[in-house]
């Protein structure tokens, strides 16, 4: 429900994207939770948003740029389709 009402409410992005990553990582009960976008012109990926219990950790991960073909989020452009992975320093 609170998500849904700040949808509504929220409607510039960069006010509403860090909301709807920080409640995620409330609802998983997760240690981190980031967005990754795709810049199409350079095919890269990138975290734009972050939420850590560390801000420095955040800020770290603003920084990185990887090529979009690589890694999980990579295969995950490739094909299009969401994928659950439990473990990811096994993968």
């Amino acid at each position: 429900y609170e998500m849904s009402r700040q949808f509504c409410e929220l409607i510039d992005i960069d006010l509403l994207v860090p909301f709807v990553i920080e409640r995620t990582k409330v609802l998983l009960d997760a240690e981190s939770c980031a967005l990754m976008l795709l810049d199409d012109d350079r095919r890269e990926l990138r975290f734009c948003y972050t939420a850590d219990v560390d801000e420095e950790v955040g800020r770290r991960f603003s920084e990185i740029r990887m090529p979009a073909n690589r890694g999980i989020a990579g295969w995950i452009v490739e094909h299009g389709v969401a994928e659950l992975v439990p473990d990811v320093s096994q993968d």
